[in-house]
């Protein structure tokens, strides 16, 4: 097994645990399907042990994170290497799939993200201060 996963609270947490190679992307892939099929529809993807990752993979996470918005959910990466990270940028997948240095500044986007859309979700709405 090249990745880590676990499920927690229901986020979705990977991480590869070396480059991301054509496989390793499959292999994401396939984590990514089983868990949506389950109703997992948090993730978020660290890449900090990886220097290198393919761009068939960055498919695959613009795949899966188009999949998941339809559900309401949300895709984040961490630990993108400064390569990785150029790559995000230049295709534009951030506008897409939110990165952030830290796993748990990735945590803190989930969770307001989860927040903001229970309270959508639910009718409330924040009232304005007087």
């Amino acid at each position: 097994m090249s990745i880590y996963s676990d499920t927690v609270n229901g986020v979705l947490f990977l991480r590869p645990g070396h480059d991301v190679d054509f496989e390793v992307g499959k292999e994401i892939r396939d984590r990514l399907a089983i868990a949506t099929n389950d109703g997992v529809f948090h993730v978020i993807i660290d890449f900090s042990l990886a220097t290198l990752v393919s761009a068939a993979t960055l498919r695959i996470i613009l795949d899966a994170a188009n999949r998941i918005q339809r559900h309401r959910g949300c895709i984040v990466v961490t630990g993108a290497s400064p390569q990785f990270g150029s790559l995000l940028a230049i295709s534009d997948v951030l506008k897409i799939v939110p990165a952030f240095a830290l796993i748990a500044e990735g945590q803190a986007h989930l969770q307001t993200f989860m927040s903001e859309r229970n309270a959508t979700l639910t009718g409330e709405e924040d009232e304005p201060d007087n």
